[in-house]
């Protein structure tokens, strides 16, 4: 999965990320966020 695809799975499950400073933030629904897609999101970072 590249990043905008990432991305745009994220947005369909109402998953909010931003940056404040050097730190990347995301709010999501309860359950929504799953152990795989926050390993995916920790991956895209560097």
């Amino acid at each position: 999965m590249n990043l905008t695809e990432l991305i745009k799975n994220l947005s369909a499950k109402n998953i909010d990320l931003w940056v404040d400073g050097d730190k990347l933030h995301y709010r999501s629904p309860e359950h929504s966020l799953t152990p795989e897609l926050l390993q995916k999101i920790k991956q895209s970072e560097s």
